[in-house]
């Protein structure tokens, strides 16, 4: 008996040692679980910081692409009228609705931060798509918007006209149309056949409207500025001088422009003076004009191939005599040497390769220099 009490009670001391050691194992596992704890807080802090970064990061830039033009490359132009009263919000509104900015939040952002909310002015703004958003609210600000300035250059005519200018002004196919279309009471037009449009009385220069002006009122300030013109280098009298009323002078001026690289200057050019003296011989030998830009204006206006047999009045190699109308806007050198060109006893031109150009007595010395000065640009008219 005495030895199984002393084994049961030596075990019953084991399984005390055992309880006393347990709270010690207990101890080392809390504190690994510590150590974890703290490394995946550190890892999941890291994670966060990384995250606010990243969204920083996309906010600074989201607001920046905003501020970017909407389409950079176009001259595509939008009239935005900005209504007295009308609150930031509204503007931002309605120019992002007219696709002139990309976000309505980013323009309110943009005119808090640089105080210029409370300065946005009413009227009427010519705005490019090009524009940046700092460039329109610029614009808004300072009113300089509610201009436009259009460049029409010697030399183009209404195709030009309308592709390369009142279309990238925001006008519209209908609105340019009308207005080509439209009987003017403009004096000057007075000396054209009422058959015919306006070519050649868009006068080229540089001119500043408000922004919400028609093409009626554009052209008829050209047509002011040509006649303007025309009085002040007496024009009229000079063409008399050579045998042409006003009109048929500004119509050889038209050709004149073409066939010639103008002066960069207000003097005419030995090259335009010479041509235009050469078109004069023949008009008075009764040749035909001969000139190539002639039939090929009217090839382009009514959409055929440019073909120097086309039947047509405008074909100066087919008919003889000036064309019908002028085949573009002749510039002020154009004129002048129409209205005082060199007498020459030359009766063929032509444009060199190499720029210059070249002339001859007869149609032999010219299939000269065409054969010498003119193997390319010759062979594709």
């Amino acid at each position: 008996m005495a030895k199984i009490t002393d084994e049961h009670h030596l075990l019953a001391i084991k399984n005390r040692v055992k309880l006393l050691q347990k709270p010690t194992s207990q101890y080392k596992l809390t504190g690994l679980t510590l150590t974890h704890l703290k490394t995946r807080k550190k890892k999941n802090l890291t994670i966060l910081l990384i995250a606010i970064s990243t969204l920083i990061f996309l906010m600074v830039f989201w607001f920046f692409y905003n501020l970017t033009p909407i389409k950079s490359g176009s001259d595509e132009a939008v009239l935005f009228n900005i209504q007295k009263g009308s609150t930031p919000n509204q503007i931002a509104t309605n120019l992002e609705k007219s696709g002139l900015i990309r976000s309505s939040l980013v323009f309110n952002i943009y005119t808090q931060f640089n105080s210029s909310r409370d300065k946005l002015k009413a009227g009427n703004y010519k705005i490019y798509k090009h524009d940046s958003l700092p460039k329109i609210v610029d614009l808004i600000v300072t009113g300089k918007g509610t201009e436009m300035s259009i460049m029409f250059l010697p030399g183009y005519n209404l195709m030009d006209i309308k592709s390369k200018v009142l279309l990238k002004n925001g006008f519209t196919t209908e609105q340019i149309d009308e207005a080509f279309s439209v009987e003017y009471e403009h004096p000057l037009l007075k000396i054209k056949p009422k058959a015919n449009d306006i070519e050649g009385f868009i006068y080229g220069d540089t001119y500043n409207f408000a922004a919400d002006s028609d093409i009626k009122t554009i052209f008829n300030k050209t047509f002011d500025e040509f006649q303007q013109v025309i009085e002040k280098n007496n024009l009229e009298y000079q063409f008399k001088s050579q045998g042409l009323t006003l009109y048929e002078g500004i119509i050889l001026a038209s050709i004149v422009q073409k066939e010639v690289i103008a002066s960069t200057s207000d003097i005419p050019t030995n090259d335009q003076k010479t041509v235009a003296g050469i078109f004069y011989n023949r008009l008075r030998l009764g040749m035909t004009l001969g000139s190539d830009v002639t039939y090929q204006y009217i090839a382009d206006k009514l959409g055929l191939v440019r073909d120097p047999k086309l039947d047509n009045p405008y074909n100066t190699r087919k008919y003889v005599g000036l064309p019908p109308g002028p085949i573009a806007s002749p510039g002020l050198t154009a004129l002048l040497a129409v209205a005082r060109p060199i007498d020459t006893n030359y009766y063929y031109f032509l444009s060199g390769d190499d720029g210059k150009t070249y002339y001859a007595v007869n149609a032999s010395e010219h299939q000269e220099n065409i054969s010498r000065y003119c193997k390319v640009a010759c062979s594709k008219l």
